[in-house]
């Protein structure tokens, strides 16, 4: 009741805030806009107050962020782009969780039988499908990597496979398939992450009808071994990690069986049916013909919630005087209050984009890129009249960029847009300085990106104004290394309002050079995402090629 309490009488005044400061007069088209720290100020300052607990997905508190935003974008003017001409775009999931209890590995090798604890000793995917699976065999198959080459004309029906981890795997028709963890991965991508994602409660997204969503059929079960539980399995079973991975790395790859008694128990306890919106507002383009076509812009609103689940480990690490609640300040409340502050500016503008502008909140990031996979599988306008996105996810706010990086850029003509839109704020465009993360295929915009719609995910860039190349970065790693998914991720962080309506403005600018564009965006042509997810659609030339070409 109290949390409920104070709610109540905070909204209106965060709401009030933004009001008596959001009639400025209408904005010309060569203007720049009226961006206000002050309006951003307001928004993350509510939606990122403890009294939030962290905007977990399917929570009282989400479903209040959920409401907040579409008064705003009634404020505003933007027409609802919902569900039944309203602003929200309800997603249902069920919610579940593995069972330590009831779930058990027994392998047995060369006499010796390892009785392997769940969460300890191994990790699965699990399945609302089939939440109780046993799987039985006396052999294992070994891939190597388990790479499409690798399996490539292998019948591996209703066998156990083991496969190698550091490598993309592509098995199919397997009984179950157990990742071997390599002493190289273990360093890059410890077993004990694996163990904490797939074992924590999460949620499975749901079809319209109530069914689940996706291609699982609940058929394969996919196990992930420690590093330990790795060796042991091995040593008992008379094989060498050294042999197994030079086997995978051959240029021909043959594969192989040894003797492994295999006996895995899987259950999966699942709950309730929860319901977390996403929130759509439109800006109606101007143009009569170019209206039918949206860019949209998105930017995730849930967080990971308090002290359980992804905030647990983390919030026991940093927590101080108990603070177990992780508020998601710079992710992503910083992003959805630049966007908000973005899509005021437009509302103000004294003649809208050619294009329209679509809006989105989105929901259930966190737990997979959930609320964007819904969008894009049931959009609330045709699929086809999405002609870009452009994605806003954990800009971080503390330094004073002196570039931007839009993610994916690179593969379309969305970056060239971009350079030139930022070039009136005296911003210039950045290359991907972690290209090894692969950070273009890890936010919502990677399921616009599969449904051949180019997209860009913005970031403020890796340097910062005034100080030593590089420094940017290193203030954006520190916060991954001691803020990211914790308490610390807060509002006492030295968070520069002044960089938050640069950035709200860069995003303004690149944005509105989409929208207006006479050609929307094209993939270019040596894309592997366009080759992939857009085969058929029209492509450009990449200039850089053409650059690099013309230089040889």
């Amino acid at each position: 009741m109290k949390r409920k309490l104070i709610l109540a009488v905070m909204a209106p005044f965060a709401l009030a805030a933004c009001m008596d400061a959001s009639a400025p007069k209408k904005m010309t088209e060569s203007d720049l806009p009226d961006i206000s720290a002050d309006r951003i100020r307001a928004h993350l300052e509510f939606l990122a107050d403890d009294v939030m607990q962290g905007r977990n997905t399917g929570s009282d508190e989400y479903m209040i962020a959920a409401n907040y935003v579409a008064t705003h974008y009634k404020m505003m003017g933007l027409k609802p782009g919902g569900e039944n001409g309203s602003y929200m775009q309800h997603v249902a999931f069920s919610s579940f969780q593995p069972s330590s209890k009831e779930s058990s590995l027994v392998m047995s090798a060369g006499g010796k039988d390892m009785d392997l604890a769940h969460g300890k000793d191994f990790a699965f995917i699990p399945s609302i499908v089939k939440p109780v699976k046993a799987v039985s065999a006396t052999k294992v198959t070994f891939v190597g990597y388990g790479t499409t080459k690798e399996v490539e004309g292998l019948d591996l029906t209703d066998k156990v496979v083991v496969y190698l981890s550091g490598k993309r795997s592509d098995i199919k028709g397997a009984s179950a398939k157990i990742m071997l963890k390599t002493a190289a991965h273990e360093k890059r991508s410890a077993y004990a992450g694996y163990a904490g994602y797939y074992g924590r409660k999460s949620l499975s997204m749901l079809k319209p009808d109530g069914s689940p969503f996706g291609g699982d059929d609940g058929s394969l079960s996919t196990v992930f071994l420690s590093l330990d539980a790795t060796n042991k399995l091995l040593a008992a079973a008379g094989q060498k990690m050294e042999d197994l991975e030079k086997a995978a790395k051959a240029d021909v790859f043959k594969a192989s069986t040894f003797d492994v008694n295999i006996d895995l128990k899987t259950k999966v306890d699942v709950a309730e049916t929860v319901k977390s919106p996403n929130v759509v507002g439109i800006l109606e383009g101007s143009d009569p013909v170019l209206k039918d076509e949206y860019v949209v812009i998105t930017a995730h609103l849930d967080h990971v919630g308090e002290g359980k689940g992804n905030c647990a480990k983390r919030a026991q690490d940093t927590s101080k005087e108990g603070d177990m609640i992780c508020n998601g300040a710079m992710d992503n409340a910083s992003g959805i209050s630049t966007m908000l502050e973005a899509a005021r500016a437009f509302s103000n503008d004294e003649k809208a984009p050619k294009r329209s502008v679509m809006f989105i909140a989105l929901t259930a990031e966190e737990k997979g890129l959930l609320g964007a996979q819904y969008y894009v599988n049931y959009p609330t306008v045709p699929l086809k009249s999405l002609v870009a996105n452009v994605n806003l996810d954990m800009p971080i706010l503390l330094y004073d960029f002196a570039d931007v990086v839009a993610f994916g850029g690179e593969h379309s003509t969305m970056g060239e847009i971009a350079s030139k839109a930022l070039s009136k704020l005296g911003v210039t465009l950045a290359e991907d300085p972690m290209p090894e993360e692969r950070l273009f295929t890890r936010s919502d915009h990677y399921r616009f990106v599969q449904k051949g719609i180019p997209s860009v995910f913005l970031m403020s860039g890796p340097n910062e104004v005034g100080k030593p190349e590089g420094e940017g970065l290193k203030t954006f790693r520190k916060f991954l290394a001691t803020n990211y998914h914790s308490p610390a991720d807060d509002l006492f962080q030295p968070i520069r309002w002044d960089v938050a309506a640069k950035f709200s403005m860069a995003k303004y600018l690149i944005i509105k050079a989409v929208a207006n564009a006479d050609q929307k965006p094209l993939w270019y042509k040596d894309s592997e995402f366009g080759t992939r997810f857009a085969p058929d659609a029209e492509k450009a030339e990449n200039p850089a090629k053409v650059e690099k070409a013309e230089k040889e």
